[in-house]
């Protein structure tokens, strides 16, 4: 990570204006681009938290569930980004994207995450196209949970660090409609394997969706979308136990999730674009397991909110700024109060960022 950095560090010293003062690139191949990314943002909940886990950590109450530096945090993300078009049947266009990013978190290290994900974009005809997405996540570490499976001497649970790793596919198909509009439908796959202390997490998701896109305006644009997902969890942590009967959680759900954006471009007249994004989710939790065996998640009804705004500055072909804000919110029911869940899983977190392109 600490090479990737300085290498993009690199890219961005190197000369790349000629005597003419016009830009060109830096490397000799037609047809490929390359783009550098680095953004500065500030997360006020970077694990989630409650506001009772937040005044709990502030106030030093109950200190082993909080082996944390702090709940927010300033995170550097670093990017490469590789652009490959070429036309190989007839005028069809197919685009190869390549990317590269780090996750660098300054007090919580343990946050600090890497991402790969090659796409290929293939047009079909006129209207047509098609997407293809691979993305893989080595590791990430979500917060510190209860391992109830470990026993200690000092009464109450052994809190220890839950990380995942991800693999995740997506397909898609689009096509021009009347007016311009963009119909794209998608199908996804997506598989987490979670670490030792958390093997009754790994869990299977399966989605699809559709989305349309289309122009209110010459400058105005809107799109909405849905997506259903259905994820499967193991529930066991054990060789030889049983789903339904086992004593371990289970997260197995349902999501629905509705989006809508609007994006207000004036790059003709200015060098100025507005982004404004809602999504709003609800999660069903289907575990057949009892409240007494799974308190957590029986019965259990989340309820999602995140609004996104961004502003991006083009002041040349090669350069662009971001500023961006981001609210996500999460509202917890369950028909049961034995374990007052809504105060342990309602969480709203603000991130607040700045991103800096410049592509070769």
């Amino acid at each position: 990570m600490k090479f990737l950095i300085a290498f993009i560090i690199l890219l961005n010293i190197v000369p790349t204006i000629s005597s003419s003062q016009e830009w060109r690139f830096i490397h000799p191949y037609k047809g490929i681009n390359i783009y550098s990314e680095v953004s500065f943002s500030y997360n006020d909940n970077v694990f989630k938290y409650s506001q009772d886990d937040i005044n709990c950590f502030v106030n030093n109450i109950e200190p082993y569930k909080y082996p944390i530096e702090t709940y927010d945090d300033f995170i550097t993300t670093v990017q490469l980004h590789s652009k490959i078009k070429k036309q190989f049947a007839g005028s069809n266009l197919t685009t190869l994207n390549l990317k590269l990013k780090g996750n660098l978190y300054l007090r919580n290290k343990e946050k600090s995450y890497e991402t790969f994900s090659v796409s290929i974009y293939q047009k079909l005809g006129r209207k047509g196209n098609a997407i293809i997405k691979y993305l893989f996540l080595p590791e990430y570490f979500i917060r510190y949970y209860p391992d109830f499976d470990v026993i200690t001497p000092y009464g109450y649970p052994y809190y220890t660090g839950c990380y995942f790793s991800k693999h995740y596919l997506k397909l898609q198909i689009g096509y021009k409609t009347f007016f311009s509009s963009d119909l794209a439908l998608y199908v996804s796959g997506e598989k987490n394997d979670y670490n030792d202390s958390f093997n009754e997490y790994d869990s299977e998701k399966k989605s699809m969706g559709i989305r349309l896109k289309f122009p209110v305006r010459k400058f105005l644009e809107s799109s909405i979308s849905y997506t259903f997902t259905r994820a499967l969890a193991s529930a066991v942590d054990e060789s030889g136990e049983k789903k339904n009967t086992s004593d371990d959680s289970d997260i197995s759900n349902d999501e629905d999730q509705v989006g809508f954006s609007l994006r207000l471009d004036l790059t003709k007249k200015l060098p100025i674009a507005f982004l404004t994004e809602l999504k709003y989710k609800r999660r069903v939790y289907t575990t057949e397991k009892p409240i007494l065996c799974d308190p957590y998640h029986s019965g259990r009804e989340d309820k999602g909110l995140v609004f996104q705004f961004t502003t991006s500055i083009t002041p040349t072909p090669r350069l662009s700024f971001n500023l961006g804000y981001t609210l996500e919110n999460r509202d917890v029911f369950s028909p049961y109060d034995i374990t007052s869940i809504e105060e342990i899983k309602n969480y709203s977190a603000n991130l607040y960022s700045f991103m800096l392109t410049f592509s070769y």
